[in-house]
């Protein structure tokens, strides 16, 4: 534990978890409107590329805030990034036909060339990291949005699931729905990330 009173974990961990209910007391409204809420560039859509973007600014903030982790943060701020530019696909596929989404590129090539110019800071950073509530979450919000969401909202399982009754929009709309709940699972994770981490650790300490 970082902290001797449980107390400031017991009042985040009550914020988040109102924020999840909040959010899914609101999916009823959203199921209320027209199915375009979930169509490809529309406000789900956005939505989803908010969260990403506030998560990786929020690991950025992290960066800059928590120089013992700063290779982390700087990692994890790369990898939400691309994953938010990923998901303005059929936008950026519009917009620069060219390239599309793939501009987000040089981001992957960032992650990697940190991973291996750092390599050192991560054998010390990563161990410690991977003992944290934080990972945990993020490693949640991961398995929501991104194995459980595309399996569950694949569309030959729902086929066999519903028969008759299927139709393509309920897999858009079940997938979209998940990969919300994971990506705010993700921006809790980013803002605890930092709550946790904020304390020096001398083992993985690095220059600023």
């Amino acid at each position: 534990m970082l902290s001797n009173s449980a107390t400031p974990t017991l009042l985040r961990f009550t914020a988040y978890t109102v924020t999840l209910f909040i959010a899914t007391a609101a999916l009823p409204l959203l199921a209320e409107g027209d199915i375009i809420l979930f169509k490809e560039n529309g406000p789900i859509e956005w939505f989803q590329f908010g969260l990403l973007f506030i998560t990786s600014a929020v690991f950025v903030g992290g960066a800059l805030l928590v120089a013992d982790f700063r290779t982390l943060f700087f990692l994890l701020a790369a990898i939400t990034a691309f994953a938010a530019i990923r998901e303005l696909d059929s936008f950026l596929h519009k917009l620069i036909p060219s390239t599309g989404w793939k501009i987000a590129f040089p981001l992957v090539l960032y992650a990697l060339f940190l991973g291996y110019a750092k390599q050192e800071y991560f054998k010390r950073q990563l161990p410690q990291f991977f003992t944290t509530r934080a990972f945990a979450i993020l490693w949640a919000g991961f398995l929501v949005a991104v194995p459980f969401g595309q399996l569950v909202g694949h569309g030959a399982f729902l086929q066999l699931v519903m028969g008759d009754e299927y139709n393509r929009d309920y897999k858009r709309v079940i997938e979209e729905i998940l990969e919300v709940m994971g990506y705010v699972l993700l921006l809790i994770g980013s803002f605890e990330s930092i709550v946790q981490l904020k304390t020096p650790r001398c083992g993985a300490c690095q220059p600023t």
